[in-house]
């Protein structure tokens, strides 16, 4: 099952509505599927928030579970999200465009027009730069946002972003910052 919450459905604005008419002091969302809400309609939401997770949506792409290994394929739809989506690693049962992929890279793009998910990653890296480490290795893959966000407050770390199939734009997002490194295996950094 697959739910790509790209085209906002309308109901993030009426949420928004019902909470500045005093008709709601939080929302709490449960499962989200068949283009409930969006992901940017989240993002957006300036209302207090409780998610309760029901299934893995919310971080991978578009799927709601991953699964192990199905026969033909060399990894599980697990290690296809830490890995960061790619066309290369897209399930072999599946067919058409990759879904799973596009979605994932979509949520990181809107992760950087939304002040509450940067306002995060500029506090994570507020802890890290102050306690002098001279490397930092970022597993979000993503789109480069944390480790764009360290190496703007500090030349001296060194940013590994594991990622063995960064999207090209993801990469030159962080070519301004020359401690900013991609790496595709942790075993083989630096």
């Amino acid at each position: 099952m697959h739910s790509i919450a790209w085209p906002a459905s309308g109901l993030g604005s009426e949420l928004q509505q019902r909470h500045h008419n005093g008709q709601a002091d939080m929302i709490h969302l449960h499962w989200l599927g068949d283009g409930t809400l969006s992901i940017e309609e989240i993002g957006h939401l300036s209302v207090p928030l409780v998610w309760t997770l029901h299934d893995q949506w919310a971080f991978c792409g578009a799927e709601h579970y991953t699964w192990p290994p199905l026969p033909g394929e060399s990894v599980s739809s697990d290690e296809l999200f830490a890995l960061g989506y790619s066309p290369e690693s897209h399930p072999s049962h599946e067919s058409g465009p990759d879904l799973n992929y596009s979605v994932w890279l979509f949520n990181g793009v809107i992760i950087e027009q939304h002040e509450e998910s940067m306002r995060y990653r500029q506090a994570i890296a507020d802890m890290i730069v102050p306690e002098n480490s001279c490397r930092v290795l970022d597993f979000g893959g993503g789109i480069g946002t944390l480790a764009r966000c360290i190496a703007q407050r500090s030349s001296q770390i060194q940013v590994e972003v594991l990622d063995p199939f960064a999207p090209r734009h993801d990469i030159e997002s962080c070519y301004p910052f020359k401690n900013i490194q991609f790496v595709s295996d942790h075993s083989t950094s630096a």
